[in-house]
């Protein structure tokens, strides 16, 4: 196949992927990427019509924008993987290699330097351009989306791997022969249309993948605190009861509620109650172990799985989350009557239910716990009970038989 016909082929197929990506994208704003994607396959359908009417066209046309825009669509392509790893997006690295690609194309043209010179430049800023944005990908591989990756990946490693060939063979090699050169550039344009192909699949799987998982994280999670909903935190409980059926290993769970929450809504407003919620949270998760697993199980109530958690392992885990959330102080935006100006202190009162074994089940502990709750609140609140019994606080005992503050 001529090449001018493989260059009206190339102009085609970029065309239309470009179309495609942008109408994904505008009728699908969370498929992330798809933007900048289409913008490089316009301009890589815009150096392929170049290529195309180069005949026609001066030296600074034909030859210098060409290797720039080249270089351009590699960029822009980077841009969609920016966008898909969430990472912030900049230019500062891009501008750089193509500054590098135009200065040594002006220096090419004013001096005369060998052809052979500048495509070994361009391939192999080409190569550096599409081996960096390989590594970014890999350097943030997330569950659910590491086979698409790994695609991606895989195949700008190829590029890059064929540019620095084709960069020593240009550079190098001891072809005069015009028809063999010819071949050259013959099959380098081949691998940029089959390379167009793949990548426009490969960034739509790896958009599509990413979409599915921010799309499980909102159904899994409270969208406020960041963690598991009722629903997700329940399925945890099974898992973690069926494990302990099996090992016939101890299991506790908690639910927690914020004291008088109410009235620092009724207070401060609803803003301020979020900001509450969310301290609170950060306290909870600095006082339980690294296995535990905390709920949102609705409005400011909160729970926590304790997998090998006995009763008394979870008593001591429930009193180090009450203490760390009493000695919290969230900061107000606004001065009222009778309160610490300083802050908002903030209180949690905890109900703890331990697997009794065979007979016992997920359900049954959850409504020991609320029951315990609600004996905790009745009793005078910023307390831990079990079973309606109140508990002691051990690090309280602790200090008083030591003589520490």
């Amino acid at each position: 196949m001529p090449i001018e016909q493989i260059l009206l082929l190339t102009v085609g197929v970029l065309a239309c992927s470009c179309a495609g990506a942008l109408a994904i994208r505008l009728t699908n704003a969370r498929l992330l990427g798809l933007g900048w994607l289409s913008a490089a396959f316009a301009v890589g359908s815009l150096t392929s019509m170049l290529l195309y009417v180069s005949y026609a066209l001066p030296p600074l046309l034909s030859v210098a924008a060409v290797d720039v825009l080249v270089l351009l669509s590699f960029a822009l392509l980077h841009l969609a993987v920016l966008h898909l790893v969430d990472v912030e997006i900049t230019f500062q690295y891009e501008l750089l290699l193509l500054g590098l690609q135009t200065l040594s194309d002006l220096v090419s043209l004013h001096y005369g330097v060998p052809w052979r010179i500048r495509v070994s430049i361009a391939a192999l800023l080409l190569a550096v351009q599409s081996g960096y944005t390989g590594a970014m990908l890999l350097l943030r591989v997330r569950a659910g989306t590491r086979v698409a990756t790994w695609f991606n990946a895989l195949l700008l490693f190829a590029v890059t791997f064929l540019q620095l060939m084709r960069s020593r063979t240009v550079a190098f090699s001891p072809i005069r022969d015009g028809a063999a050169l010819m071949r050259l550039e013959k099959l380098t344009c081949l691998s940029y249309l089959a390379f167009s192909f793949a990548v426009g699949f490969g960034i739509f799987w790896l958009a599509s993948s990413t979409l599915l998982i921010k799309l499980d994280d909102l159904a899994s999670l409270d969208p406020l605190t960041r963690l598991y909903n009722r629903r997700v935190f329940l399925r945890w409980c099974e898992r973690v009861e069926a494990r302990s059926r099996e090992n016939k290993a101890p299991f506790s769970v908690l639910i927690a509620d914020l004291d008088h929450f109410k009235a620092v809504n009724d207070k401060f407003g609803h803003a301020m109650g979020d900001v509450v919620l969310c301290a609170a949270v950060e306290r909870m998760q600095d006082a339980v172990r690294g296995i535990d697993i905390l709920g949102r199980w609705g409005g400011e109530e909160f729970v926590a799985l304790l997998p090998g958690a006995s009763s008394e392992a979870a008593l001591l885990v429930a009193q180090r989350v009450r203490r760390n959330v009493e000695r919290s102080v969230v900061p107000v935006g606004k001065r009222v009557p009778g309160e610490d100006s300083q802050g908002l202190h903030v209180t949690l009162s905890v109900g703890v239910a331990s697997f009794q074994g065979e007979g016992d089940t997920i359900d049954r502990m959850m409504e020991r716990a609320d029951h315990a709750l609600y004996a905790a609140k009745a009793s005078g609140r910023n307390q831990v009970s079990v079973d309606g019994l109140q508990v002691p606080d051990f690090f309280s005992l602790r200090h008083a038989r030591t003589g520490t503050q």
